[in-house]
C-alpha cells in the first residue's frame, strides 16, 4: 500500500466519521489519529452524504460515504449502481426525472451538486470514497474531469465490464483487495488504473471488503470506531479488525 492509498483512505474515512459520530470535532479528531494535522474538515461544506478536508496547501478533497446497511436511502443508491445508473445516461435521466417529482435527490445527484458547490470557492484536488462513496467519487469524476481515488469501490458486472471509454477514468485509481465481491467487477472496467492490496489470508470467511485494509496504522491509542470492525460473511457477526487479525502489519 502507497502513501497516496493511506492517505485517501484516511480522508475517505473522515465521511463515515462524521455520519456516525454526528459531530465534526470527533470526526477532526479522528484524522489527527492517523497523524493529520494539517487536514481540516470545513463543516459548512460537509454533511451527512460527503466531507469536504482543506490540504495544507489550500486545495480541498471530497470525500464520499459509503453505505449505512440500515439507510434505504443508501441501499437505493446501491441499488442504482447494480442496475447501471452511473454508466447510462437515459436512464439516469429517467430516474432523476421520477425522484426529483417526488422532491428526492439520488445520493449521485447530490455528490454532483456538493462538488459544484466546493468549486465555487475552492480548488478540488481530488475525489476519494469507499465502496459506494467510491462508486461516488468515480461518477463525479468522470462529470468533472476531476482525480478521484476509490477503496473497493461499489460495482456492477453489468455495467462497470462495458464501459466504452477509457479515457473517462486516466484520472482514477482504484485500490482494491481484489477478491471482494463488492468491488470485484470493478477490476475488469476498462482504462481504470488498478492497485491491489493483499488482505490477510488468516480468516477466509469475513469480508475483505472493509476500509481497514487500506489505512495506514493509527498514531493514536484509541481504537478505531465501531463501525469499522469486520463483518463475518455466514451470520453478521463483527469483531475488531486486530483481533482478527492480530499479525497484521495495523495492529
Amino acid at each position: 500500500m502507497d502513501a497516496e492509498g493511506h492517505l485517501h483512505a484516511v480522508l475517505a474515512k473522515a465521511a463515515y466519521d462524521y455520519y456516525h459520530l454526528e459531530s465534526p470535532e470527533k470526526a477532526q479528531e479522528e484524522l489527527e489519529a492517523y497523524g493529520l494535522k494539517g487536514y481540516k474538515i470545513k463543516p459548512e461544506l460537509s454533511d451527512d452524504h460527503a466531507v469536504t478536508i482543506i490540504q495544507p496547501d489550500g486545495t480541498a478533497v471530497i470525500a464520499y460515504r459509503g453505505t449505512h446497511l440500515t439507510s434505504g436511502y443508501d441501499l437505493m443508491a446501491d441499488a442504482l449502481i447494480a442496475s447501471n445508473y452511473h454508466g447510462n445516461p437515459k436512464y439516469r435521466y429517467a430516474v432523476n426525472y421520477l425522484t426529483n417529482a417526488i422532491g428526492v435527490e439520488t445520493r449521485f445527484e447530490r455528490a454532483l451538486n456538493h462538488y459544484l458547490k466546493v468549486k465555487e470557492n475552492h480548488e478540488v484536488a481530488a475525489l476519494t470514497g469507499h465502496s459506494l462513496g467510491g462508486e461516488l467519487a468515480s461518477f463525479v469524476g468522470r462529470e468533472s474531469g476531476s482525480k478521484v481515488v476509490m477503496l473497493n469501490k461499489g460495482s456492477s458486472p453489468f455495467a462497470d465490464p462495458f464501459f466504452a471509454a477509457p479515457s473517462l477514468f486516466e484520472k482514477q485509481s482504484h485500490y482494491t483487495t481484489g477478491k471482494d465481491p463488492i468491488s470485484f467487477a470493478a477490476t475488469l472496467t476498462p482504462g481504470l488504473k488498478t492497485i491491489y492490496v493483499p488482505a490477510s489470508r488468516s480468516t477466509h470467511d469475513f469480508l475483505t471488503h472493509s476500509l481497514n485494509y487500506f489505512l495506514p496504522k493509527r498514531v493514536s491509542k484509541q481504537p478505531e470506531p465501531k463501525y469499522l470492525h469486520s463483518i463475518r460473511i455466514a451470520d453478521g457477526t463483527t469483531m475488531r479488525f486486530c483481533e482478527l487479525y492480530p499479525d497484521h502489519p495495523l495492529c
